[in-house]
């Protein structure tokens, strides 16, 4: 029996997330607190250096711990920085797995 060799395929980090997110979410209030420090970090700050923020880094593991994940609600452009503004949201929902 012959059996097909299949090549292993690359996961985006929105996958990586949410599979790390399976299972219930469980606390929501937990959650919106966390993405509340999330959301105060990144107001009037350029994102891109806070994403590499290993605080930052820490409070997206523990709400993918939560069973949640944190996209982009608002973007906006400044100069040469980004702004952004996060939302809470299910790793099961249509939007996330549109995203993925």
């Amino acid at each position: 029996m012959h059996m097909e060799k299949t090549k292993p395929t690359k996961k985006s980090a929105l996958e990586l997330a949410a599979e790390e997110c399976k299972g219930e979410p469980r606390s929501r209030r937990q959650a919106e607190a966390i993405l509340a420090e999330m959301n105060d970090m990144v107001r009037d700050r350029n994102f891109t250096k806070i994403a590499v923020d290993k605080r930052f880094e820490r409070f997206q593991a523990k709400l993918n711990g939560l069973g949640w994940l944190a996209l982009v609600k608002k973007l906006e452009m400044k100069g040469r920085e980004m702004h952004v503004q996060l939302k809470l949201v299910d790793p099961d929902s249509k939007e996330a797995r549109e995203l993925m």
